[in-house]
Formats: structure tokens, sequence, C-alpha cells
């Protein structure tokens, strides 16, 4: 009963904040959106649009490439004057996680959300794949696979659950990097005995046990304080954040492991993608691919000025950073695979991982 009345209260205040912001209801909007949030004005009062609209709501700013990647979107699908006009909801307005926005996507709440890869995998198994340690080679590699074979897979997987989305496009983000305060990481035994913050992920853990690492528990928002202290001695983080959030104040040495990337996927209702008409769908297919090529360029072009500003902290003495040898990367692949790939075997199945890794 109470899991019950919990999805009740979710549906309902998620159904409140479309309402609020204009987006699920026939009456304007109280006020314009931020310029950039790719909202319209609202139109005047007993004004109705004849067009079919298509609303998008997700948790990125307006500077991320993500949202960059929607406003794309919007350019070239109204660009085609198909009847459809797209609304965009940013900044977490309408959902503030991965879960309420796979919810509100499937209940048909809003149209459309980005969420990341492992947060969707509990519903499509398959997307446990991107678990696995050393799946691409950089983000030219990711896209490929995910413009290709690999990618059509998953989408496969996700249209044969039947769940009331499809997944429309993968987005691409930055790869992951080793920070610590103890020593310079140049090799496999460099990381012996750092303790490195690990989140409660079984496979996160096994990644750290096979460098040699000690995992620790500890909350995201602990981390600068738990720094400071001693409690922990590094963690693994995609680049910008740490520079973003100011924790590169409370760090010594970067290694760019880039053992893994992070993947947003891009999720449409069905339900919406069945109610295209053929020349609408048409229109769609080529502004979603226009969206994806955009945001990889944004998203490469990201990652390109992280290690950019990460070598410019290292001019002023604030960090060393460390690019691994072929040697040593290889080494730190062999290890970090052989401890995690049984795992994720185990949970995304054989097939998929083997064309991944093929």
């Amino acid at each position: 009963m109470k899991k019950t009345m919990k999805k009740v209260i979710t549906i309902s205040l998620v159904g409140l904040a479309l309402a609020l912001t204009g987006c699920g209801t026939d009456k304007p909007a109280a006020a314009k959106q931020e310029k950039g949030s790719g909202e319209d004005a609202p139109s005047p009062s007993g004004a109705e649009s004849s067009k079919l609209e298509i609303r998008i709501a997700h948790q990125a700013n307006e500077k991320e490439a993500t949202h960059q990647g929607f406003l794309k979107f919007k350019e070239i699908i109204e660009g085609e004057d198909v009847g459809i006009e797209v609304k965009i909801f940013p900044n977490a307005q309408v959902v503030g996680s991965d879960r309420d926005s796979i919810e509100a996507v499937t209940l048909g709440e809003i149209d459309m959300t980005s969420v990341a890869e492992l947060q969707f995998a509990p519903n499509i198994k398959e997307f446990y794949v991107f678990n696995a340690d050393y799946l691409f080679d950089d983000l030219k590699d990711a896209k490929a696979k995910l413009d290709g074979e690999q990618g059509d897979l998953l989408k496969k997987a996700a249209d044969d659950k039947n769940m009331g989305v499809k997944v429309a496009a993968f987005f691409g983000s930055s790869g992951r990097i080793f920070w610590n305060n103890v020593r310079e990481v140049n090799t496999l035994a460099d990381f012996q005995g750092i303790k490195s913050r690990a989140p409660e992920n079984p496979i996160n853990i096994a990644e750290l046990e096979a460098l040699g690492c000690i995992p620790t528990p500890m909350a995201w928002n602990e981390l600068y304080t738990g720094l400071q202290q001693g409690t922990v001695d590094g963690l693994v983080s995609s680049k910008m954040p740490i520079i973003q959030q100011g924790l590169i104040d409370v760090l010594k040495y970067a290694t760019d492991t880039n053992h893994s990337y992070s993947i947003n996927v891009i999720l449409i209702s069905s339900a919406k993608y069945n109610s295209f008409s053929e020349e609408q769908r048409a229109a769609y297919d080529k502004a979603i691919a226009g969206a994806a090529e955009e945001e990889w360029k944004i998203a490469m072009k990201e990652e390109e000025d992280s290690v950019q500003k990460i070598k410019e902290l290292q001019e002023q003495g604030k960090i060393l950073y460390t690019e691994l040898t072929d040697e040593a990367r290889a080494e730190i692949k062999e290890a970090m695979v052989a401890a995690t790939e049984p795992k994720v075997e185990e949970m995304c199945g054989k097939e998929i991982l083997e064309t991944f890794r093929n």
C-alpha cells in the first residue's frame, strides 16, 4: 500500500510541475522561461496551438552538451515544418532524478528525457554492459559503436522489453580519471594501498581492488572534508565535476585512465513516437540524428578542454597530471578487465558483451 501511494504521489508531483511550467496544460504559462531553455513564450490567453507538442525534461543545465543536443533537435524538427513544436525544461525543473525521468516518460507525463546509462540498466539488463572496463578506446570509438551494431542491439533490447519507452539516441560525455593525494600514479603498482572513494557498487569495488586500492564508501557531498581529513586519499570520476566543484583544491595527483566513459541514454515515449505521421517520423529521425551529432561534437570538445584545464592547473602547481604510457595502460586494463568481466557478463549477458568486445 505504501509503495502504491508513493508512486501516485510521484506521478502527481511530475504532473504538477509540468502544469506550473506550462507544459502539461492548455492554459498559458505564468511567465516566460529563461532565454536559452528552449521554451517558447506562452501563447496569449485563449490561444491554442494545433501543433503536436514534444515535451523534453532533463536534469542538465543550459551550458551542458546534453541540453545543447536537445536544442539542436528542436531547431531541426521545427525547421522541417511538419506541425511539431518542442518545449524543453532543463535544470531538473520537472524531473529531479533519472528514476523520475524514466517513470515520467513511461507514463507519458513528458515525451523525452536523458538518463545515465547505468541508471537505465535496471530496466533493460543489456545496458549493464556499460559497467565493462575499457569498453571504448576513446569517445570517437564510443560514438562509432553506439551509432552502429552495438547501439542497435541496445535499442532493440529496449523495444523488446516493451516498457513504454524507446531509446532515441546515445549522447557522449567525459572519460574517467583517477585522483589522489598519496603519490604520482604511473603504473599499476603505484595504486597500491590508496584509499579510494567507492560507490556501493560491486563492479566499482572490484575495479579498485584489482588496482590494489582500498575501496572506501563515501557520499559525494562528504568528499571535500573526507579528502581534507585523509578519510579517503582519492577517487575515480569524470574530469570536469572535480574542477567545477572545487575538489581540485584538495587533490594533488591526476592519472588519466579513461577506463570508462559516461554515456547518456535519450528516451522517447513509445506513445509519442507512434503518434507521428510518416512525414513527422522522417523529420524526427533527421532531428535526433542531428542532435546526436551536435552533442558528441560538443562532448569531444569538452573532453579536450577538461584535459587542457588540468594541464593549466599543473602549470600553476595545483595538480600533477599523468598520461599513461601504452605499456602501463595495457597492464592496468588487463588487471581491471580480469576482475570485472565475469561480473559484467553475468549482469548484461554474454552476447551483448562479446558484440562490444569484437
